[in-house]
């Protein structure tokens, strides 16, 4: 990903903010000294970055002091890609800001290189919408909102970050909420088959309190039979055995583990 400030994509509107002219002389300083012990100062443009993120691709803005756009390129949603951004990105000078465009879901891996880059992070929520009215819907443009949206100030909210004992603690309650909905379902499917089958297991299992229900299900050991009846009663056993096994999932204690790798197993 090279530096693209000769080879801005046509986007109407997006080269310089109305009202404003590029100033040279605008960016940080920094001192250096020539022969003759001359002091000078080499003036470094500040830059702010825009992304709008998402699940294959992240497309990236670069802007410079005056929300003016220097490059737009794209990169690929993987971390050899979100490794490329920050250097992209100082090929024009000094980054300051990186606004994100989904920081808590697509912009999730980019957001946390970025912030282990050094480089201050926001998440710039959703495009302006009457840029878009005025404009249209585009992935560049997008980007340069989120850039704009950082750099103005209007978009100054930490980002979602998906990391630390929050993190996991959110990943293991998905699997309890999961289990739950699939416990509830799996004994409405089970009752409705009871209130159709058979006689015989309709009589034995109506009435049934969810817990007790369960377990009656899974001990079930059916016998070949009546087609309906056997069938029917291999359904309920394989609904009852699943409950009891995401009844585990329900009841389980997870203590959250401080210090552990990261890889996966």
């Amino acid at each position: 990903m090279a530096p693209t400030g000769g080879a801005v994509p046509d986007l109407p509107g997006l080269g310089k903010r109305p009202g404003f002219t590029r100033s040279a002389a605008s960016g940080c300083c920094h001192p250096s000294t020539t022969k003759g012990m001359t002091m000078s100062m080499v003036m470094t443009p500040a830059v702010t970055g825009g992304v709008d993120t998402h699940a294959d691709t992240h497309v990236a803005a670069a802007l410079d002091g005056i929300g003016g756009l220097l490059g737009v390129p794209e990169s690929t949603a993987t971390p050899a890609g979100h490794a490329r951004l920050p250097g992209w990105l100082e090929g024009f000078g000094t980054v300051c800001l990186v606004g994100i465009e989904g920081t808590g879901s697509y912009g999730a891996g980019l957001a946390r290189h970025i912030c282990a880059a050094g480089i201050g992070v926001v998440e710039a929520g959703r495009s302006d919408r009457q840029d878009r009215h005025r404009r249209g819907k585009s992935h560049p443009l997008d980007a340069v909102s989120a850039g704009r949206a950082g750099l103005s100030g209007r978009a100054s909210g930490a980002p979602g970050g998906r990391d630390g004992e929050v993190e996991a603690i959110r990943a293991l309650m998905v699997a309890r909420r999961t289990a739950r909905a699939q416990r509830t379902q799996a004994i409405n499917q089970a009752r409705a088959l009871i209130i159709t089958g058979p006689d015989d297991i309709r009589t034995r299992f109506t009435g049934q309190a969810a817990a007790e229900l369960v377990a009656g299900l899974a001990a079930l050991r059916p016998r070949p039979g009546s087609m309906v009846g056997y069938h029917t009663l291999l359904a309920l056993r394989e609904l009852g055995g699943g409950c009891g096994s995401i009844r585990c999932i329900r009841r389980s204690r997870w203590p959250v583990r401080r210090g552990c790798s990261t890889a996966a197993g």
